[in-house]
């Protein structure tokens, strides 16, 4: 199994700066080393990514996972798209495996991790807790192609055409489920405020 962690901290100066394309080419080629840096880059943001979804555990391990299949499918990736769109199609299809196979883990119990970083002196961590639940709870609310198609464009700042591609529909179809997610929100917020 691939330690994610493994030598991250070692890379090579010239495998940082190289692009995600020039260290695809390079793990095409057996240099089995740029396949570091290209983790290092996007580890960070596919768990944050599966953790609105599952558990920590679980993010963790599919996480993993991701990028197993990222290494095992390297070939795959045609460059049609951004390579991270790439890599959200392969986490969200671990996502809903995970879901389908284990559907009492549907309600995540969030990391407070992330309060960490996103600290400010205008917020206080307290706050920030309260929105991340209260965002949690209406996310929630929502049907599950409803809810995917909203994180990916609100939440993961993804193009309509990336989450097209990561979630293997049509644009037209995302533009819809977006519309349909922001007005069951929109709903949700009315009555709670009536």
């Amino acid at each position: 199994m691939i330690n994610l962690r493994s030598n991250l901290n070692t890379v090579e100066p010239d495998l940082e700066s190289a692009n995600d394309h020039e260290l695809i080419q390079r793990v095409r080629g057996d240099d089995l080393q740029s396949f570091d840096p290209l983790v290092a880059r996007h580890q960070n943001q596919v768990y944050r990514f599966i953790l609105k979804y599952v558990p920590v555990r679980a993010a963790e391990d599919l996480a993993q996972d991701t990028f197993i299949s990222v290494y095992e499918n390297l070939d795959r990736f045609k460059g049609d798209s951004k390579f991270s769109t790439w890599i959200y199609g392969i986490a969200m299809n671990k996502v809903r495996n995970y879901l389908n196979r284990a559907p009492e883990q549907r309600f995540k119990h969030d990391s407070a991790d992330f309060l960490l970083e996103k600290q400010s002196k205008e917020t206080s961590p307290l706050e920030l807790l309260e929105q991340s639940i209260e965002i949690k709870y209406l996310l929630d609310q929502l049907p599950r192609d409803l809810k995917e198609s909203i994180v990916l464009v609100s939440q993961e700042g993804l193009s309509y055409e990336e989450t097209a591609t990561v979630m293997n529909i049509p644009i037209g179809t995302v533009r819809s489920k977006v519309f349909r997610a922001r007005q069951i929100l929109k709903d949700i917020v009315s009555e709670q405020e009536s």
